[in-house]
């Protein structure tokens, strides 16, 4: 599956997913799709960068090039990127993105989390004020600190509407805590 892509800004900035072309790997046929008719086989049609990279250039501009530059009102950007999966409304797996939106000042904290259907394109603000990923972590495992665990990536859940961390610690032979 091979992304068709437009530019939007100049000849090679902003570039725009307009199809996707899906090659059958025994024939070599050739077939082109627009991204809300991919077939339901389809599970990963945008990548991690390119939904990663629309997020950070709507936080960065959204109040304009110049904006950026110099007053940074409203400049935000996004902690880490992780990769899993998640199971959506209608029971399909759709592989999922999440990442934790934090202020241009590194303060260390979250503002919200998006999350990216890789499937969809579709990009998700939640507006959740938290720690972000490595604050997390390291809460985690300073709760153990004489044990010497170390704590996995955290896993965004949602427990009664609260998106909540779920952290698993290892000891120094790799077995989950």
């Amino acid at each position: 599956i091979a992304p068709v892509l437009k530019p939007t800004i100049g000849l090679f900035g902003g570039q725009k997913v307009e199809s996707f072309v899906i090659v059958n790997a025994n024939s070599g046929e050739c077939e082109e799709y627009l991204p809300e008719d991919l077939p339901e086989w389809v599970d990963h049609a945008y990548s991690l960068d390119y939904l990663m990279n629309l997020a950070e250039n709507y936080y960065q501009y959204k109040d304009g090039f110049f904006n950026s530059l110099f007053s940074k009102t409203n400049v935000k950007k996004l902690s880490y990127s992780y990769e899993g999966e998640n199971v959506n409304e209608d029971d399909q797996e759709d592989v999922q993105f999440f990442t934790c939106v934090v202020s241009a000042s590194n303060d260390e904290s979250a503002l919200g989390f998006i999350l990216a259907n890789s499937r969809t394109g579709k990009i998700t603000y939640y507006e959740c004020a938290g720690a972000e990923e490595s604050t997390a972590q390291l809460q985690a495992e300073s709760l153990y600190q004489n044990y010497g665990y170390k704590s996995s990536y955290p896993l965004m859940v949602n427990v009664d509407g609260v998106p909540t961390y779920i952290i698993s610690l290892k000891d120094k032979s790799k077995i989950n805590k």
